[in-house]
């Protein structure tokens, strides 16, 4: 009777702790996380640390960068200016124009030294030459130019006046008029607006000298020419209107009459009168011995 008790009561163990092993896993709910197992193959690399940039190698990238964007900005200016239609008008557009290419060469020659720098020192010194081109010279060069071209043009306008004039002296002096001071005035222009055309010619020849490092003694030059050829053309207008009106004021019905010459009077032939004197008789000769 024993056998059969320790059966059941093992049968009842077994099914006690079929049921506890089973049961907690039915009641666990089915959207709970599993724990998954990492395992650890190799630690995470550390970041690359950056290179410290040394303070003198900031300033020399910051002067480098400093002194090509001033070669590029003068270059782009003197691009502008070879291709303005202010430059095409020009007699001298085609000399003027070769200086600025050279100027753009001189520029771009530039670009090496500066990137290949490796001091401050060799960065300034390249910034100094920088700084002698100035571009802007060529705005004021074309701006005399332009200005010498219409003073040539006024020359050659003032000719055509001044030789209308002088016909109009030689009219009214053959009418018999003093046209005395109206040639003295015409002279005057006459030499003044030779004056006007050698100074405007020598515009012309400087400013085909100049370029971007010209120094500003150059441009003096120039200056002092154009006003020269400024002054000049102003006498010429004055004394253009001061012969006009000379030439109006003479009045065509009032000539200068010459005093007719006097008449020569001859004087009378003075006529001899005949007188009755004696003849004058010869002595004889005396006998040759």
């Amino acid at each position: 009777m024993i056998r059969p008790a320790r059966l059941a009561a093992a049968a009842v163990l077994s099914s006690a702790v079929v049921l506890g092993a089973v049961a907690p896993a039915a009641a666990a709910p089915a959207d709970s996380p599993r724990k998954v197992h990492v395992t650890k193959t190799s630690k995470p690399a550390k970041p690359v640390k950056s290179v410290k940039v040394s303070k003198e190698a900031r300033r020399l990238a910051a002067e480098q960068t400093k002194v090509a964007r001033e070669i590029s900005r003068k270059d782009a200016f003197l691009g502008r200016v070879l291709g303005s239609d202010s430059l095409a008008t020009l007699d001298s557009a085609d000399t003027i124009g070769a200086n600025i290419v050279a100027d753009r060469a001189l520029l771009d020659s530039y670009r090496a030294p500066v990137a290949s720098a490796t001091t401050l020192s060799e960065v300034r010194t390249v910034a100094a030459d920088v700084s002698a081109v100035r571009p802007e010279v060529y705005r004021i060069l074309i701006g005399g130019l332009v200005a010498a071209d219409e003073a040539a043009a006024t020359v050659a306008a003032n000719e055509a006046v001044l030789a209308d004039l002088a016909a109009q002296a030689d009219a009214k002096e053959l009418e018999g008029f003093d046209v005395t001071d109206v040639r003295a005035v015409l002279d005057a222009a006459v030499v003044a607006n030779i004056d006007a055309g050698t100074a405007a010619d020598a515009v012309r020849l400087l400013a085909e000298g100049v370029t971007a490092t010209s120094p500003r003694g150059d441009l003096k030059a120039l200056h002092a020419a154009l006003e020269t050829a400024a002054d000049a053309l102003e006498v010429v207008a004055e004394q253009v209107l001061v012969a006009e009106e000379a030439l109006l004021a003479a009045p065509v019905s009032e000539p200068v009459v010459e005093p007719a010459p006097e008449p020569v009077v001859e004087p009378a032939p003075v006529e001899e009168t005949p007188t009755d004197e004696a003849p004058v008789e010869e002595a004889p000769a005396e006998p040759t011995v």
